[in-house]
């Protein structure tokens, strides 16, 4: 539990204003695959019932939600 608390910090120390993610703690430009990676491995952890920060996976979720409505492109099939 003390490594996946650890990661999800980490993860987070990476999401930027938009709630998508950076590849940098404190980046400010958005990854979508980075982004999309990281909102996985939160909600998996969510589902094996360790605490996630529901703002903060609801902004990551609203991100790639957003990036859906872009024309077809790699980042937004992935």
């Amino acid at each position: 539990k003390v490594y996946v608390k650890a990661g999800i910090e980490r993860l987070l120390s990476m999401q930027t204003a938009d709630g998508g993610f950076s590849y940098w703690p404190g980046g400010q430009e958005v990854h979508p695959y980075a982004s999309a990676y990281a909102t996985w491995v939160l909600l998996l952890a969510e589902r094996a019932g360790h605490p996630v920060p529901k703002v903060e996976l609801e902004r990551a979720l609203g991100d790639l939600e957003g990036r859906l409505t872009l024309p077809k492109t790699a980042a937004r099939s992935y």
